[in-house]
């Protein structure tokens, strides 16, 4: 993906991947979703996996959003863009009952739209969704934490 960025420039570059294993659809939408409140998945408007592979954008298809997995933002539009919840909902996700920010892929790209910065897709980077994992996420007793490990190659080593 960063070589996608280096040989493009594309200010969003973003792989896909699949909604789940009970729908045939992607995350990804063409579909402006400015003007609609997105309060069910089937308003997405999501491509079908065929569409990736009929389509004449291949390998970058430009998008309205995308889930967001494994996507790389350039830096001034992390700056310029609020990483923030479409819309909060009150549930136990968190172990209690509390008031919680979702849908952050939705408002990011609204406001890429609104802000004129175009999100692309790499058809070529799909990774498995295995859906909703709520069910399966226990943070109430554990530490919340994320451990970077070094990488052993460099940057330009990895890119030839």
């Amino acid at each position: 993906i960063v070589k996608d960025y280096l040989d493009t420039g594309y200010p969003v570059i973003s792989g896909y991947s699949n909604w789940d294993f009970t729908h045939n659809w992607l995350n990804i939408t063409k579909k402006d979703l400015r003007r609609t409140y997105v309060a069910f998945a089937d308003q997405y408007g999501f491509i079908k996996p065929i569409d990736t592979i009929l389509t004449k954008e291949y390998p970058f298809m430009k998008v309205f959003f995308v889930g967001l997995p494994f996507t790389l933002i350039r830096r001034d539009v992390v700056e310029k863009i609020p990483f923030r919840p479409y819309k909060y909902i009150t549930d136990m996700a968190l172990g209690i009952y509390a008031r919680r920010g979702i849908m952050f892929d939705l408002a990011f790209a609204i406001d890429c739209a609104n802000a004129g910065i175009p999100i692309y897709v790499d058809l070529r980077l799909f990774c498995i969704h295995y859906g909703n994992t709520r069910s399966l996420i226990n943070l109430k007793k554990l530490d919340k934490s994320i451990d970077y490990i070094r990488a052993k190659r460099s940057l330009k080593e990895v890119l030839g």
